[in-house]
């Protein structure tokens, strides 16, 4: 028995050790990497290069806002669904969009924000001239979001449906409001959760590099999508960072 599970283990092993372990190991090497062999110049490069440090500072004050945006737009959402009959489907329809990839969705905003695109000819009904909506603060803010509330919603919804309802049925008995059940009951018990998932897409999405937010800062980079982690080597071509303080950035776990 215990090597039938063993054996079942292999596959997963085999794409830990080439996928997460090998790379990880690959840029802990070049972190530390010189001319002259071992060193720690790339690590001071990176501290005191004014580049790298607001395009770090950047990546999570954007994360900061997409989650808070994202949560106040998911509790609502998990709370609704968790009272809805078909709930299944419900669910079904909020977790379809995570199978698409994230490229995709990219050019797919792109298509919707440009400058001849679907947002932009809405607006042209009403006689209002062409807006440059495409790789600004919003349009970022509002693609990230879209592609984060499915992540959100799920674990809100989960941690609400945990709940027991007749806690809730005797606040109302007990006179509370439905503002004052949410506050005293409903919130502290899906806190934990919440914790926990804020947390995570936090890191998550500020892990993103913010092609549009960032490009301000490094004035010779320009990037077209506007949620894609940017190739190490874009950056190198445009003079903005060599090979070892880009590794640095990666194993120090921060966007480049």
């Amino acid at each position: 028995m215990k090597k039938s599970k063993l054996f079942f283990l292999i596959p997963y092993i085999l794409w830990l050790s080439l996928f997460v372990i090998a790379p990880i190991i690959l840029i802990t090497i070049n972190a530390f990497k010189g001319d002259d062999g071992f060193t720690l110049k790339n690590f001071q490069q990176f501290f005191v290069n004014g580049t790298f440090l607001r395009m770090t500072l950047n990546s999570f004050w954007y994360a900061f806002l997409i989650t808070l945006i994202t949560l106040l737009i998911s509790y609502p959402i998990a709370y609704i669904l968790s009272q809805m009959k078909n709930q299944q489907f419900w669910l079904l329809l909020i977790i379809l969009p995570t199978w698409i990839n994230l490229l995709l969705k990219a050019y797919a905003f792109i298509g919707i924000f440009s400058k001849h695109g679907l947002l932009n000819n809405f607006l042209r009904l009403f006689g209002i001239a062409p807006a440059n909506i495409l790789f600004t603060d919003f349009a970022f803010i509002f693609v990230a979001a879209y592609i984060e509330i499915p992540f959100m919603i799920l674990p809100i919804y989960n941690a609400i449906c945990d709940i027991n309802p007749a806690v809730i049925q005797a606040a109302y008995d007990l006179g509370a409001s439905k503002w004052q059940t949410f506050i005293k009951v409903l919130w502290p018990l899906s806190k934990s959760a919440l914790i926990e998932d804020d947390v995570f897409l936090l890191l998550q999405v500020a892990l993103l590099f913010v092609g549009e937010v960032n490009s301000r800062v490094v004035d010779d980079l320009r990037v077209e999508v506007a949620v894609v982690e940017i190739d190490v080597g874009i950056a190198r071509n445009a003079g903005v960072a060599d090979d070892a303080p880009a590794e640095v950035i990666h194993l120090l776990g921060f966007p480049v």
